[in-house]
């Protein structure tokens, strides 16, 4: 469940080398008094600007400085430098061409106009409708909010800014205070080239408790007749629904975006999961019945918008008027937030805290130091997890509800999808989701339960679209890179225009869309080509299955003898956590010194030839434990023969949690229990000749993951400084034959 941001990606990447100098606010600062707060903007842009320049640093990170200090064309400059823009874009950001055009006074709708002709042209109308509802004052306020949050956060921590924050803070009030000033005159602009005209109209929708709820509906003014409606629900008030609206209403449909109970100006008690599916029944039912509909209506929208859809189609709540579901990235409450692989993790306190109260707060939920030192407090003193709150200054309801229920209890499937629901669910559905993205766990629980319980109509009425994307980039636009590494570019695809292109199909009894090839649409990544299946297993052709061996040689033989490993870790010692996030980076040179001294490190032979992945690697290890419970991962490579190594995903299993999140059941000491490692990510993936796999085991012992002691009581409160040797001993033999899997396909 990731978060995008305000902030351009290269900018950041651009200041990260000089973002160690800080910065002091002025003292007593009052953020809530505008003019007091433009002359702190002014005096940051000042001090940024002449510290660069005395240090010899390269100008182009304060650029947004720069615009503030009036030093145009230093910025013109700077700005031809930084920003590269494609000849070919299917997208434009908004804030890297308000950027660029403030450099330009006085020439502010000629540059526009050069940045439009670089997109494709099929694809120029969505950019000209979706800028449409980006230059607005309803951004240049989001801004402005933004730029108090983030002073606010600064005071409230009592750390100084260092030039990273300072140069993300003064770029706000660069594009803010041009937005302001031209928002008209680029709406002009804007208008000339694409015609079309858009109507935003705000409305409460009343709930069956009486609770009205915010809704936004985007709509093309010039259409007469009644349209389809595609709605999403989201506890995200982030500001910006007309950039996707807009086109989502050039494209044939009534766009209605609604905010969650007691988000932005919604009313009723915010308890994010809670009541979804019966106010996505009211929220149906009322957008079924306006004029302006034609009674047909689809639900769209990625993470906990996807997680939403899922609610709108539990059978008490299924509104008739429903044809058509389309969740992205779908969150799997309990199954991969809060909880994952059955552990909790420090973010689900970020996220608590960032979906609290009315307002989209981005200033604390980006905080890294603050949210970083945090976990590592908690790490390096040993705290209990349920107390991670209470640490950080944040006491959550949220947050504690959730850690007090460890076990995939009724709690968590009451809210979930059952049984019965996936097997009464025969609605068109289109799954979508990636292979790096941070859900996908979530978007394939629900896909495989849907297929395992539901009928063969419902079956065949369920696409899935995966291929190598990110959680963002899983949701609407894919760029060439995703989760740090560079894709093919015939997997850079704008996943919104296949979306339009499935309603189209299912609400407007429009031609089968031209990306699908079958039931489920993948790419083939290292092939260059998008292919089709009906199914990962009717995809795999065979498994090839290697034993671990004493050597630490993963063999294709099961060996002869009975074969141990014995691995011992102390849980309490303090790892590297620099070293945990290397081993996980992608397509970097092989370099052993980046793995854990403490895991244990096993490998194939180089392969004969090219084999292709068909659905996900996974583990199946035979282990004596001295301790009651553990946690333990499992991280994939391929070597190549260049020596690069690809991380390929990651699997881990709490030891109580062998027979499944909701049965847990300690292990018995001393005796060889089956542990299966199969929750790493589909990535279907060519590996190419002369590659090895290697696997690296070892417990998990991490700031960002809640610490799992081995005693075998409640995890989250648990807690020792004293030393604590977990022993695995991993046994491969005929009756447990230790091995990973390998599913390939033809």
């Amino acid at each position: 469940m990731r978060i995008l941001t305000l902030f351009p990606v290269c900018l950041l990447l651009a200041i990260t080398t000089y973002a160690q100098r800080s910065f002091r606010l002025t003292q007593n600062l009052n953020i809530r008094d505008t003019a007091a707060v433009r002359l702190e903007m002014q005096r940051l842009a000042d001090s940024a600007y002449v510290f660069c320049k005395a240090k010899h640093f390269p100008m182009g990170m304060v650029s947004s400085a720069m615009l503030i200090r009036q030093e145009y064309e230093e910025a013109q400059k700077a700005f031809n430098i930084l920003l590269k823009w494609p000849k070919d874009a299917k997208v434009l950001s908004p804030i890297n061409l308000l950027q660029e055009m403030a450099a330009w006074p006085g020439k502010e709708t000629e540059k526009l106009q050069e940045r439009i002709k670089t997109v494709q042209k099929d694809f120029r109308a969505d950019v000209i409708s979706s800028l449409k509802g980006s230059f607005q004052p309803e951004y240049a306020s989001l801004l402005r909010l933004n730029i108090v949050q983030q002073l606010e956060q600064i005071q409230k921590t009592g750390q100084d800014p260092n030039l990273n924050k300072i140069v993300e803070i003064l770029q706000y009030q660069a594009i803010q205070d041009f937005l302001d000033k031209h928002y008209t005159s680029l709406q002009e602009a804007l208008q000339r080239l694409e015609p079309t005209r858009f109507r935003k109209i705000v409305a409460r929708i009343p709930m069956r408790d009486g609770v009205l709820l915010n809704a936004f509906i985007f709509q093309n003014e010039d259409v007469m007749e009644r349209e389809p409606a595609i709605i999403s629900l989201s506890p995200y008030p982030y500001g910006r629904e007309a950039e996707r609206g807009n086109i989502w209403a050039l494209h044939g449909y009534n766009y209605v975006y609604i905010d969650n109970r007691g988000r932005r100006t919604s009313e009723g008690e915010n308890f994010p999961y809670e009541k979804d599916a019966q106010d996505y029944y009211d929220i149906i039912d009322w957008v079924s019945l306006q004029r302006w509909c034609n009674g047909k209506v689809g639900t769209t929208g990625g993470s906990y918008l996807g997680f939403a859809q899922w609610q709108s189609i539990r059978k008490a709540y299924r509104h008739p008027a429903l044809k058509a579901v389309n969740p992205a990235v779908a969150v799997g409450f309990g199954v991969d937030f809060p909880r994952n692989a059955n552990m909790f993790t420090p973010y689900m306190l970020r996220w608590a805290e960032f979906v609290s109260g009315t307002e989209y707060n981005l200033a604390k939920f980006l905080d890294e130091n603050f949210w970083y030192g945090k976990e590592m407090d908690m790490y390096r003193r040993h705290i209990p997890f349920a107390q991670f709150d209470s640490l950080a200054g944040l006491p959550n309801p949220f947050f504690r509800k959730w850690v007090s229920h460890p076990d995939y209890d009724d709690y968590w499937q009451g809210i979930m999808p059952n049984q019965e629901d996936y097997a009464s669910l025969d609605i068109p559905m289109l799954t979508v989701t990636g292979y790096y993205d941070d859900d996908q766990n979530g978007a394939m629980f629900y896909y495989n339960n849907h297929h395992r319980y539901g009928g063969a109509v419902a079956q065949q009425n369920h696409q899935l679209l995966i291929g190598p994307f990110d959680h963002g980039g899983s949701q609407w636009m894919t760029n060439p890179i995703q989760s740090a590494r560079a894709i093919e570019k015939q997997a850079q695809i704008a996943p919104y225009r296949y979306m339009i292109a499935w309603f189209n199909w299912i609400l407007k009894d429009g031609p089968k869309p031209f990306w699908m090839k079958n039931k489920i649409t993948y790419f083939a990544a290292g092939t260059g080509e998008w292919k089709g299946t009906t199914s990962f297993a009717d995809l795999t052709k065979d498994t090839l299955r290697y034993y671990l061996t004493n050597t630490k040689k993963l063999q294709s033989q099961l060996p002869e003898t009975q074969q141990s490993l014995v691995y011992q870790h102390d849980i309490t010692s303090l790892q590297d956590s620099g070293r945990a996030y290397q081993s996980i980076l992608p397509d970097r040179r092989n370099n052993d010194s980046i793995y854990s001294p403490q895991a244990i490190l096993f490998e194939t032979d180089p392969f004969p030839e090219d084999i292709q992945l068909s659905d996900r690697i996974s583990a199946t290890l035979y282990i004596r434990l001295n301790v009651p419970d553990a946690d333990f991962s499992i991280n994939f490579y391929e070597i190549t023969k260049d020596n690069i190594r690809v991380y390929l995903g990651t699997a881990a299993i709490r030891c109580r949690y062998r027979f499944g999140g909701d049965q847990p059941k300690l292990m018995p000491l001393n005796s060889i229990e089956k542990l299966a490692f199969d929750n790493a990510y589909i990535y279907l993936k060519k590996i190419r000749k002369g590659s090895r796999i290697r696997m690296e085991f070892g417990s998990v012992n991490h700031p960002s993951i809640e610490k799992n002691y081995g005693f075998g009581g409640i995890v989250a409160r648990e807690t020792t400084s004293a030393p604590r040797l977990i022993e695995a001993t991993i046994i491969t033999d005929k009756d447990h034959p230790s091995s990973i899997n390998i599913p390939i396909t033809d």
